[in-house]
């Protein structure tokens, strides 16, 4: 009887084998995925909010005798994830102004430089930039990354200084006059 009851466990077992073997053959026990990696170009520019606006006031006679610069810190952060290139025009020829008779003022005798702003060490070539209506490059970088920031100056010392801007363009019955252009700074993939 013993022997009869060890076949019989033998019996068992060898079937559960079998069934476990059967599972096996039926189906496969492995499969396979492909996964990707997609990378995209992206850019952005932004100018710091609390400076969208950029006066340069000549209220001494230091400043007209000197010109007025405005050097503004960390003004622009670019993101790229590669070459980069940021160029700067205005929208018109003349800073204007809503005073009546007011003749415009060339935006070229405006020009904009750059420099690296906080924690910025990107290596870039920057070139100082006269304002115009068409694009010049203010920065150009092989180079990409997150948070470049740049500490961007507003320039109008040389034009500035040159008495160009006495008896022409102040109206004496207004307290202030102010020419406005709008600039605008654009980012693309070098």
């Amino acid at each position: 009887m013993k022997r009869e009851k060890l076949f019989v466990v033998f019996v068992l077992m060898m079937c559960g084998l079998m069934s476990v073997n059967s599972v096996k053959a039926d189906g496969s026990p492995t499969d396979n995925v492909t996964v990707n990696l997609k990378f995209r170009p992206v850019q952005s520019i932004t100018v710091a909010a609390s400076q969208e606006t950029v006066d340069l006031i000549y209220a001494t006679e230091a400043n007209y005798q000197n010109g007025v610069s405005a050097t503004l810190a960390d003004h622009l952060t670019v993101f790229s994830t590669g070459g980069v290139a940021v160029s700067v025009k205005a929208d018109t020829e003349n800073f204007t102004s809503t005073s009546t008779g007011a003749v415009g003022i060339p935006v070229g005798d405006v020009v904009i430089s750059a420099a690296n702003g906080t924690g910025n060490s990107v290596s870039a070539t920057l070139t100082d930039v006269p304002l115009a209506t068409t694009n010049g490059t203010l920065i150009a970088s092989e180079d990409g990354g997150r948070d470049l920031k740049f500490n961007v100056t507003y320039d109008n010392t040389v034009a500035g200084s040159s008495d160009s801007y006495i008896n022409k363009y102040i109206h004496p019955d207004n307290p202030e006059t102010v020419y406005t252009t709008t600039v605008t700074y654009t980012i693309v993939t070098k």
